[in-house]
């Protein structure tokens, strides 16, 4: 499972303040903020570990030296195993999301995206 090219921004979608993970990983944290996971997202170049799975290239550069995020499915060793990857915080109303993703492989799972709103509960906005 991989992602590239993330664009979260506060109302409409404006095509720019893109995150293409070719530094580091923005704003974006590993499952901190009292969230629980089993494991870290990835930055990458290239192929993935797990021959035949990952992408081979990032969607930015559309090369094997672009870089994007992934999870090495491989390791995943429990059914509802989770790898949380957290935004910012943004103020309630409307948002934009895009994303790049690449789901391939036997057991992969499903990439899912959730918001909370202070210490509620994650609410599901798309699988």
């Amino acid at each position: 499972m991989a992602i590239d090219d993330v664009l979260n921004h506060e109302g409409e979608c404006p095509g720019s303040e893109m995150c293409t993970f070719e530094v580091d990983l923005c704003t974006w944290l590993n499952g901190q903020n009292g969230v629980v996971d089993n494991f870290d997202w990835l930055r990458n170049s290239g192929s993935t570990p797990s021959i035949g799975t990952g992408p081979s290239v990032d969607h930015t550069y559309g090369t094997p030296e672009g870089t994007y995020l992934y999870v090495e499915a491989s390791d995943v060793t429990n059914t509802g195993d989770k790898g949380w990857l957290i935004s910012e915080h943004y103020e309630p109303g409307p948002h934009c999301l895009v994303f790049w993703y690449h789901l391939y492989g036997t057991g992969i799972g499903t990439l899912n995206v959730y918001s909370r709103i202070g210490v509620s509960n994650p609410q599901l906005e798309w699988r």
